[in-house]
């Protein structure tokens, strides 16, 4: 617990120290110059078009990991395939219920989809290239003579992409202005990554319909939504049997115990919105890797009142062996992309990426362990030495992020 707090800590602090100029005033100004920019025209050239692709050499990666550590390769593999004049092939198990384009004709059998367990006997793929974690590296990358029709490029799981295009030289698609004014607000990686994941995340019919099936009862004209996205931890939520496949170490999230915090963070924000809008009710939809959690929701929130998925709940680093847990992880990252008000523990690859994907405003809520200098401008509620406050989705060090204003 104590190294869990630890970890809790610095994340905070190290989030807070690059953003004490951020105020809610400001960020609503800045929020409009996303909406504004057109996505550039060659990520959908290189990851969706087949007629561009027609007479293109392909680049091939293996996205590893969960699933949003997954999105993190998807969008260093889109990156270099644009570098190199390349179009992007995804190999991994997700490409039917997505609907990604990935030239399936093109997948011969030398390079399988990975899992954890058959990582774990190192069949491992073997890589041409790997994408580098700065500008300089890409341009050693782009000076070799490749000749194969499909090179395999290793993707790494944490964001280097916000990393590489940072550096002015890179040639982004963007007008300077707009690059110029994407960096200063600090969401060039936020707009750029938005236009990825949405040009390569597209549901098949099988997706859509369990979308669907929530979708019509928990969003209504009258109703506030709110996406709650309790992420517990690898090591609570998996099998024991299972925990050594996990490529995630023991992550304790969010402890039983900050909970009630959340539920009480929901009634806040909904009654709120309810208020500022005219709206009747609140609806809520619960994402999360627990069953105690989903339980403990409807216990204190009302049954009623709660909307979630059916299926296992299954950490997606392990071997793929049920669609029911894959459909249910997909249809939770879609839906929360989809909901009024987003509530989230500390820190999870998979809701960040859920909010840089959303096509709507969000309000976005993040409860962690309270920080030593406490400001309570933006803080919702407290309890138990934890603290809901208000976010802002904006690029860190570590890639597009909830943040929380100060």
């Amino acid at each position: 617990m104590f190294i869990f707090m630890v970890s809790c800590l610095f994340l905070i602090s190290a989030h807070s120290i690059q953003y004490k100029d951020l105020t809610g005033a400001r960020y609503e100004t800045e929020n409009s110059i996303i909406e504004r920019q057109k996505c550039p025209k060659w990520i959908e050239d290189y990851t969706g078009n087949a007629e561009f692709c027609s007479s293109k050499k392909f680049l091939r990666i293996t996205p590893l990991q969960g699933f949003g550590n997954k999105l993190n390769g998807i969008l260093q593999g889109t990156l270099g395939a644009y570098w190199l004049d390349r179009c992007l092939l995804i190999n991994w198990a997700y490409g039917d219920l997505l609907s990604t384009y990935s030239q399936k004709e093109h997948l011969n059998t030398d390079v399988e989809y990975q899992s954890a367990g058959s990582l774990q006997q190192n069949k491992v793929p073997k890589y041409e290239i790997s994408f580098p974690k700065s500008f300089k590296g890409m341009k050693k990358l782009k000076s070799g003579k490749y000749l194969n029709p499909i090179i395999d490029m290793e993707v790494g799981f944490r964001d280097r992409f916000c990393t590489v295009i940072q550096a002015q030289q890179l040639d982004l698609g963007l007008m300077k202005r707009s690059r110029e004014q994407l960096k200063r607000s600090r969401t060039l990686c936020v707009f750029l990554e938005k236009c990825i994941l949405q040009s390569i995340i597209r549901p098949n019919e099988i997706l859509r319909t369990s979308i669907a099936e929530i979708q019509k009862r928990w969003l209504s004209k009258d109703s506030v939504s709110v996406g709650v996205h309790l992420r517990m931890g690898d090591y609570i939520s998996i099998k024991q049997e299972d925990q050594h496949f996990l490529k995630t170490g023991g992550d304790e999230r969010v402890p039983k115990q900050a909970l009630d915090l959340f539920w009480e963070t929901v009634n806040l924000k909904a009654e709120r919105l309810l208020k500022e809008t005219g709206r009747k009710s609140s609806a809520i939809f619960i994402a999360t890797d627990n069953q105690f959690a989903l339980n403990a929701s409807k216990y204190a929130l009302g049954s009623e009142s709660i909307y979630y998925t059916e299926g296992l709940y299954r950490h997606s680093d392990l071997e793929y062996r049920n669609d029911s847990s894959t459909i249910k992880m997909l249809t939770d990252w879609l839906l929360l992309s989809k909901a009024e008000i987003v509530i989230q523990g500390p820190w999870s690859t998979f809701i960040d990426k859920s909010l840089v994907y959303a096509s709507r405003k969000q309000h976005i809520v993040r409860c962690h362990i309270l920080p030593q200098k406490l400001k309570k401008k933006y803080l919702i509620s407290q309890r138990n030495g934890w603290g809901c406050f208000k976010n802002v989705l904006k690029d860190t060090f570590k890639g597009p992020r909830a943040i929380d204003l100060v």
